[in-house]
């Protein structure tokens, strides 16, 4: 059974009813008023339904009274939501290009975007990048694929994916049979196992619809 989802369905009941001002994420919860006096009612009522669900917070891991606070990966606060800076950081110093080798694919590196579903279409949540080690990029080409998805998922599991179901986008064609894949190598299948936790579904996407991690993945060459 995976702890983490079971975690989120019970936490998704102590707060129910109270979706307006509270949110959480695993065992991250966020309390949102538009006054003072608003939110003192709203901590008494959430403090309240963890009682009656026999959980405690702990105050040392607490913060109350403030204007603004990071939560998920994003600086949320008196109205706005921006994102902290580090998850932005491998778009901010991406160095400009400068030659025409920086246009052609590498495989030096690896690049994800973390993204979510608005009724207006997706928006970007996060970006990582990765320069591959001597030995990885030794990877044969389906080894290099396998290893940015669980990179990228390991890097996004723990305040956004764990105990969620999301869908994986890939420009490499045969990992869309990753979670059905018979192989005897073992670093496919070693990594396929570690997935096995996870509720996703690999879907592909032609190459040059994958721009932004494409680009995030050539770091590396530049």
């Amino acid at each position: 059974m995976n702890s983490g989802a079971t975690f989120v369905r019970m936490m998704d009941k102590v707060l129910a009813g109270y979706e307006e001002f509270a949110d959480s994420f695993i065992d991250d919860i966020g309390i949102f008023s538009d006054t003072w006096e608003y939110h003192i009612e709203h901590l008494r009522a959430v403090f309240d339904s963890l009682r009656q669900a026999n959980l405690v917070a702990k105050p040392s891991k607490c913060l109350f009274g403030y204007d603004e606070l990071e939560f998920l990966g994003h600086i949320a606060g008196g109205g706005k939501i921006k994102p902290v800076q580090d998850k932005v950081s491998a778009i901010h110093e991406f160095p400009v290009p400068v030659t025409k080798k920086q246009t052609d694919a590498s495989g030096k590196g690896l690049g994800a975007v973390l993204e979510q579903e608005f009724d207006d279409g997706r928006r970007p949540i996060m970006f990582i990048s990765k320069k591959l080690s001597g030995a990885e990029c030794n990877y044969a080409v389906v080894e290099k694929e396998c290893f940015a998805i669980v990179w990228a998922v390991k890097n996004f599991e723990r305040n956004y994916l764990e105990g969620k179901e999301f869908a994986i986008n890939t420009d490499h064609a045969p990992l869309q049979w990753l979670q059905r894949m018979k192989t005897s190598n073992q670093r496919l299948l070693r990594w396929s196992l570690i997935l096995q936790e996870f509720n996703y579904t690999v879907f592909y996407i032609a190459g040059k619809t994958n721009i932004v991690a494409d680009v995030l993945s050539r770091c590396g060459d530049i």
